[in-house]
C-alpha cells in the first residue's frame, strides 16, 4: 500500500458517509435507556473508521472494546500495559500494535471530549494540550504533562 497516495473520490465519499451515518446513529443511541452500555462500541466503531482512513488498516472491533473496558478498570487506562498483557488472548497480529494502541487512544480523546463537552464549554489553550497529549500518549493516571508543549 502506497501511504503517500490519496484515496480515491469513491473511497473518501464512503469513508464520510460511513462517518455521517455513525454521528447520526450516536445521536439517536444517546437518548436510548441503555446507551452507556452502547458508548464503547460507538468509540471502538468509530476508531476503526479513523485508523481506516490513516492508515488503511482494518482493526477489529471487538478486541479494541476488551482492551478499552479491561485497560479501564485493570491497568489504570494504560492502554499499550493492556495490550501486551493481552495479545495472546485476543489473537491481534503483532504489526498491528502500533495502529491498535493509536485507536485506543483516540478512543481515550473522544472518552474524554465528551465528558468535558457540555453545555458552556469554551475550548482553551489547556484543553487543546490536553487533547493532543491524549492523543499522543493516552490518558495517564500520572497526570504528568507528556505533551508538546512541555518537551
Amino acid at each position: 500500500m502506497d501511504y503517500f497516495k490519496p484515496f480515491s473520490a469513491d473511497t473518501q465519499a464512503a469513508f464520510f458517509s460511513a462517518e455521517a451515518e455513525m454521528i447520526r446513529f450516536g445521536e439517536r443511541a444517546a437518548q436510548l435507556p441503555h446507551a452507556e452500555y452502547l458508548k464503547n462500541t460507538l468509540l471502538a466503531i468509530d476508531a476503526v473508521f479513523a485508523i481506516r482512513m490513516a492508515h488503511d488498516i482494518a482493526l477489529p472491533p471487538v478486541p479494541l472494546i476488551v482492551l478499552f473496558d479491561v485497560a479501564g478498570w485493570k491497568f489504570d487506562n494504560d492502554v499499550e500495559r493492556c495490550l501486551a498483557s493481552m495479545r495472546s488472548m485476543l489473537r491481534l497480529p503483532e504489526e498491528t500494535s502500533g495502529s491498535v494502541i493509536e485507536a485506543l487512544h483516540y478512543m481515550q480523546a473522544l472518552e474524554w471530549v465528551s465528558s468535558i463537552a457540555k453545555p458552556g464549554f469554551e475550548a482553551t489553550l489547556e484543553t487543546v494540550v490536553r487533547l493532543n497529549e491524549i492523543l499522543l500518549f493516552g490518558v495517564n493516571s500520572d497526570e504528568r504533562a507528556h505533551g508538546f508543549r512541555k518537551t
